[in-house]
């Protein structure tokens, strides 16, 4: 059994090299590539109407963004869109940018979703702003790694310290 199941592992690596050749080169379009329970790999071929599903989250914004500037949501495209991480604040947002595709030259829309609330937040530098302040407060004028590491340091234990002096050159 051991023998025959080794013996078709060149074949098995042979036709999924072929696949992957394919697929990369654009000779067979797929919509997605699904792993079953059993270990079976399935993909769903493309079709000239498949396009992505969009996320809820830019759907929202593109929503957001067609209502607060009067623009049709058609003339609206997803540009880039992912997610950020806000450490000191305790939460992410969904950054969406978007371009009005029917306005000539196009204009150009930044907001972030919630992921938490849901709300659409239009002051992004409000945000990261914030995230800043709560950074400073935390650890002041100290390296943040420096900063964890002395949090849990005992009051007897030792660390290895290095001094810069600043300073102009002298002139003798």
């Amino acid at each position: 059994m051991l023998t025959n199941s080794v013996a078709r592992l060149p074949f098995i690596i042979l036709t999924f090299s072929m696949l992957v050749l394919l697929i990369s080169q654009g000779g067979m379009p797929v919509a997605g590539i699904q792993h079953h329970k059993s270990g079976v790999l399935t993909m769903t071929p493309a079709t000239p109407d498949s396009t992505p599903a969009m996320p809820a989250e830019t759907q929202r914004a593109l929503e957001y963004i067609s209502r607060r500037e009067g623009i049709p949501i058609e003339h609206l495209t997803a540009t880039n869109q992912h997610r950020r991480e806000y450490p000191m604040l305790g939460g992410a947002y969904w950054a969406v940018s978007a371009l009005d595709t029917g306005k000539a030259g196009g204009g150009w829309y930044k907001v972030m979703v919630d992921l938490d609330s849901g709300m659409v937040v239009d002051d992004i530098e409000a945000v990261e702003q914030a995230e800043e302040a709560a950074r400073a407060t935390r650890y002041d004028k100290l390296d943040p790694a420096l900063a964890e590491r002395l949090a849990i340091l005992g009051s007897d234990d030792r660390v290895p310290v290095a001094v810069w002096a600043a300073g102009g050159p002298k002139r003798v």
